[in-house]
């Protein structure tokens, strides 16, 4: 292609109008991802994310959290990446990925020495802990990982603009746009296959450790909409067979439909993800594609609101389930309450003050563009030195060290005790709404030495005890549920260090008839006790098991915190 062609193509492409769609899946996958953490503190596993959360949980309707489990997070990094392709059309790379790590790296510093230390400390005040100051990212983790896609996909970016009618655009049109639904899950089937080994299907919606996953839609997103109007007219077509291929693979795995090992069962996965995130980009494309004034406001405000929201959630939390309501309408009035409060900090604090604005991710206002004559004329002023060093800070300080920090840890990874074994399969003791905590927790684990395992399960017996004594069942539950992985791993160190592909002793249960028995003779025991005896036994173990840890014996420890975690799931329902 000559220059000149590449100039008129690349002056079509930015004559494109505007995607509204954008702006409304943007939100809409945002809200939904608020939605879906005060749902959260409803759930079992509450507790192991540091949620303050409900003894009275709505665990029988998780169902509903994993209709979006597989995509919620992919979702958000396919549209980033469109949105990067758009952008791309009218702005250099350099010049786009500054203005992309600039919008994202002071609202991740934020969250993470800031408002994500917030959350913790709730939680620990709430359970009478002793509070501490914990940095994080919380729930900016995800932000973390798109500051590296960008500067990782500097290569793919610089392709797709200076070849604007490339290879990849020409291979993708003919199978636009059902052919689509076997290529995309072929290659994220293919880049979790080999790229991520410690990945097993239980795990596939943890999506903190599916960081080639995400960069994989990332890609996607802006190869695709490179295809200009052709990749909206196949988004809205293929979306009629996206959701029902993707609601079918639901209910299947609703259903525990065995598929014959990780492999098959990572290709399903993966088949639902894909279809989920097609049917909801064709349908918001078809039913958001005009200019809302309502999604105009909100896609400046939603990355603001969804800053604040979990430190929001937690203290409306703290207040919320003292009062012992209902479920169901405890969950309305929490979702309701924790976007009331934060839609009203953002519009009488943050929206006011202009100098947060970069800190919350607000974009400026959209103003009348200069002629290019008078643009041309302008002489930029120089920015305050603040600024400056800020800006020196993020794109030469704070960025690199992300990038490092993720090499880190992805080397790490496979070094985690996480099973992917094709025959083991999950203990029938946990409700499938625990897997993701367990496997989350299992990961923590492995990351801490042995010492600093056994002071860990010193601190959660002192904090079990506590429990007990308060009558607050569903924290004891989970409480026991992480002393007993952290005997199970202080137990199988040795063995696991030899031999990754073990079976864990929670997932042995199928296969060992003398655990089965033992486990079946305890909650016979269990059973046939009143709830007063149940309470009484449990405080009896608890000490026993707080002697077997002071004498190094984890086997026995283990079985202890077993029972009682039998006895308190027995006391909860």
């Amino acid at each position: 292609m000559n220059e000149s062609t590449g100039t008129q193509s690349q002056s079509i492409r930015s004559a494109l109008p505007r995607r509204y769609e954008i702006d409304a899946l943007r939100s809409i996958a945002l809200f939904l991802l608020i939605v879906y953490h005060v749902f959260c503190a409803f759930q079992p596993f509450a507790p192991l994310i540091m949620f303050i959360g409900s003894s009275d949980t709505l665990k029988n309707a998780w169902f509903l959290g994993e209709l979006i489990n597989p995509w919620r997070i992919p979702v958000l990094f396919l549209i980033s990446g469109i949105t990067t392709g758009y952008l791309l059309q009218n702005r250099p790379v350099k010049k786009l990925l500054k203005s992309r790590i600039m919008r994202l790296v002071p609202p991740l510093l934020l969250t993470w020495f800031c408002i994500g230390p917030i959350s913790p400390a709730l939680f620990q005040s709430f359970h009478g802990e002793a509070g501490g100051y914990m940095p994080n990212p919380g729930h900016l983790w995800f932000v973390s990982n798109l500051v590296v896609y960008f500067i990782l996909g500097v290569p793919l970016l610089l392709y797709v603009k200076h070849r604007p009618d490339n290879l990849l655009l020409r291979l993708l049109r003919p199978l636009s746009p059902y052919g689509w639904l076997l290529l995309l899950p072929a290659a994220l089937a293919l880049t979790t296959l080999f790229l991520e080994p410690h990945v097993s299907p239980d795990m596939f919606s943890t999506h903190f450790i599916r960081f080639w996953y995400g960069f994989a839609c990332f890609l996607f997103g802006i190869v695709l909409v490179s295809l200009d109007d052709h990749f909206w007219r196949g988004i809205r077509s293929v979306c009629h067979v996206a959701l029902p291929a993707a609601l079918t693979l639901y209910l299947m795995r609703m259903a525990e439909v065995d598929f014959g090992g990780r492999s098959p069962a990572l290709i399903v996965r993966t088949m639902e993800s894909v279809y989920g995130m097609l049917a909801f980009l064709g349908y918001g494309s078809l039913v958001f594609s005009r200019p809302s004034r309502f999604f105009a406001v909100l896609n400046r405000a939603v990355f603001a609101v969804y800053i604040i929201h979990l430190p929001v959630q937690q203290a409306v939390g703290y207040y919320l389930f003292r009062l012992e309501l209902n479920p169901w309408p405890a969950f309305a009035l929490h979702l309701i309450a924790t976007l009331a409060v934060s839609a009203l900090i953002y519009a009488f604090i943050l929206r006011p003050l202009h100098w947060l604005h970069p800190f919350f991710g607000i974009a400026p206002l959209k103003s009348e563009p200069a002629r290019p004559a008078e643009a041309a004329e302008t002489t930029p002023t120089r920015p305050p030195w603040p600024i400056l060093v800020g800006r020196f800070a993020a794109l030469y300080v704070v960025s690199p060290l992300l990038v490092l920090g993720t090499i880190v840890t992805l080397a790490s990874l496979p070094a985690l005790q996480l099973s992917v074994d094709d025959d083991s399969r999950e203990s029938t003791q946990f409700d499938s709404s625990l897997k993701p905590a367990v496997e989350r927790f299992r990961g923590e684990i492995a990351s801490r030495s042995a010492e600093e395992n056994q002071r860990e399960a010193g601190n959660l017996t002192a904090h079990l005890k506590r429990a007990m004594e308060e009558g607050n069942i569903g924290r004891a539950y989970i409480l026991a549920l992480e002393i007993q992985l952290i005997m199970e791993a202080l137990e199988n160190r040795g063995v696991a260090e030899a031999n990754r592909s073990q079976i864990p002793y929670q997932e042995s249960i199928e296969t060992d008839p003398r655990l089965r028995q033992f486990i079946e003779r305890i909650r016979g025991r269990t059973a046939s006790r009143s709830a007063d005896e149940n309470r009484r036994v449990a405080e009896s173990l608890i000490a026993s098991m707080e002697e077997a840890m002071e004498a190094e014996n984890p086997d026995q420890a283990k079985d202890l915190a077993l029972e009682i975690q039998i006895i308190m799931e027995a006391l909860e329902n």
